[in-house]
């Protein structure tokens, strides 16, 4: 499992589900934006139209390195 930094490059690993009427897929990038004090990440995320979400909450093992193999 991999430390992440803010700016980090990800690919989101957790099942689909709708963030703010956006549906997110597995292998979606995204970038770190912050790493929280429990060690969670906030996420953020482009929607196919650019429009930036900050996602909150993301556990390590949700979010992958950007070139790792699934």
């Amino acid at each position: 499992m991999a430390a992440f930094s803010p700016g980090d490059k990800v690919k989101i690993t957790k099942p689909p589900h709708i963030f703010e009427g956006v549906i997110i897929m597995p292998g979606s990038p995204a970038e770190i934006k912050t790493v929280n004090a429990d060690g969670s990440y906030d996420l953020l995320y482009y929607d196919r139209e650019m429009m930036p979400h900050t996602m909150p909450g993301y556990s390590a093992g949700e979010v992958e390195a950007m070139g790792a193999q699934s």
